[in-house]
């Protein structure tokens, strides 16, 4: 428990000066003092390090990873700005999301909407939808179902932890788990573009499978700021991205909120647990996300899903479909063999999927 705290601590702390950095960039502070502060504050670093090895107070600790996180944002947004465009790693990702992509359009769907549908949960290319479909996803609250986030990735770490069970618990079988589960994730994010709610997903999926792998134990606060803290340190600029900050505040709302609204269901949660509390349990965890997200959400974009609980309730369990079988499809057509029931499968989950939230829409 201690543990998590510090790692809460140090990440708040960092985090606190990133967004002072973003909040001076927006604010229009010149190059010249970005400059003169990616200089100095190194000097102030050192003292303050000094200080705080001499004198061990909290209060030295807090201002060097305030500084530290302040001096981390402006260093990338002078880099940035001083060598634009992507590098070779970017544009080997981009030519691995295009050749994703030419994969996913390369699958004969019967459904003419299937294909695009299918594309923009997997891949997050979006260019194809009809504007009619778009809309029903918008006016019905699932929206983000659409952009590639952290839901995409769970979904896909479920899919892979299923498979890899049959790995076994022994050391072996640990170390195989948490081979493909990491690696094939790191691949997924890679080649999709790695939005920052994706490698924050990431992040967090690998602090707990290293845990798991070493027999640590571990917290849901304790991976969610170490992610946090991981992720700031590398790309301090992701903090200005709504997907970000999306991201994080819906995971903190199910660390903080979902626990206490889990337990209000009366009676014991056994292994196999009733219908009722599934639903209890799925409905619990989108209040905990939308708690969260809605204020930032509503400040944003000045919108309100009436029907979310309706939507997640009925849209999420489909989605997880429809991205399992789709995976399927895309693996097979990898492989260059195009299977018609798994095709015609795939079809018949993005037609109810977009049936039910046609439906919804509709209210």
């Amino acid at each position: 428990m201690d543990a998590a705290r510090d790692i809460v601590g140090v990440s708040l702390l960092l985090t606190t000066g990133v967004a002072a950095g973003a909040l001076l960039q927006g604010a229009g502070m010149s190059s010249g003092w970005a400059l003169g502060l990616c200089f100095s504050l190194p000097v102030l670093l050192a003292l303050t390090g000094w200080l705080l090895w001499r004198f061990r107070r909290r209060s030295l600790l807090a201002a060097l990873l305030v500084m530290l996180g302040l001096w981390l944002f402006l260093t990338e947004s002078r880099y940035n700005a001083l060598s634009p465009g992507p590098g070779p790693i970017e544009r080997l990702g981009q030519r691995c999301k295009a050749g994703f992509i030419a994969l996913a359009d390369s699958i004969p769907f019967e459904d003419p909407e299937t294909g695009p549908v299918v594309k923009a949960l997997t891949t997050g290319d979006r260019s194809d939808l009809s504007r009619e479909t778009v809309a029903v996803f918008r006016s019905s609250g699932a929206s983000h179902i659409l952009a590639l986030s952290g839901l995409h990735l769970g979904i896909l770490y479920a899919i892979l932890a299923f498979f890899s069970s049959a790995a076994g618990g022994s050391r072996a079988g640990r170390r195989i788990r948490y081979g493909l589960i990491v690696g094939l994730s790191g691949i997924y994010v890679f080649i999709t573009g790695a939005s920052p709610s994706l490698v924050r997903a990431f992040l967090f999926i690998f602090l707990s499978e290293t845990a798991r792998l070493t027999r640590r134990k571990t917290s849901l606060l304790g991976s969610l700021f170490g992610a946090l803290t991981l992720q700031l340190a590398f790309h301090p600029g992701a903090v200005t991205s709504v997907g970000f900050q999306l991201s994080y505040l819906a995971m903190t709302g199910i660390a903080l909120l979902y626990p206490p609204l889990k337990r209000l269901y009366p009676g014991e949660e056994g292994r196999w647990k009733s219908p009722a509390r599934y639903i209890w349990n799925a409905a619990a965890l989108t209040i905990s996300c939308q708690a969260t997200t809605a204020p930032l959400a509503w400040w944003r974009f000045h919108t309100f899903p009436r029907y979310f609980l309706l939507t997640n309730l009925l849209a999420l369990p489909l989605t997880s479909l429809v991205m399992g079988v789709a995976a399927l499809t895309l693996f097979a057509a990898a492989l260059g063999w195009y299977p018609s029931i798994i095709i015609k499968a795939t079809d018949a989950l993005v037609h109810g999927l977009v049936w039910v939230l046609t439906v919804i829409s509709g209210m």
